[in-house]
């Protein structure tokens, strides 16, 4: 799996915009049809709000939701170009691309004097 090429990123902020813009706008409407009554919709709906709780508490001043579409959406291009070859993300996969890229982006901005 190393030899797995990675998705080009969309260089183009505008282009990147318009395709989050449309991920959140497919995502609400998505939403309006999850029931609570349902067990899958159910543990959906109850961990998304844990984990846009726990963001918001530690993140307070800061637009959150485009931020997690954007990792959402190259999840899922990751995934496209695995499944080219057969492969599928992991938990343990997806879990240690976000703590990797976490580290990352907390590294750049501590030593750029933001964090």
């Amino acid at each position: 799996m190393p030899d797995q090429p990675l998705p080009e990123p969309v260089p183009l902020k505008p282009a990147l915009d318009a395709d989050t813009d449309q991920a959140l706008a497919w995502t609400r409407e998505h939403r309006k049809k999850l029931s609570a009554e349902d067990p899958q919709d159910s543990l959906f709906l109850r961990a998304s709000g844990r984990l846009a709780e726990c963001l918001r508490a530690e993140f307070p001043a800061i637009p959150l939701g485009r931020a997690m579409m954007s990792a959402a959406q190259s999840l899922g291009a990751l995934e496209e170009t695995l499944a080219e070859g057969g492969g599928r993300l992991t938990t343990d996969m997806v879990l240690s691309i976000l703590e990797l890229a976490a580290e990352q982006l907390d590294r750049e901005e501590t030593e750029a004097g933001h964090g």
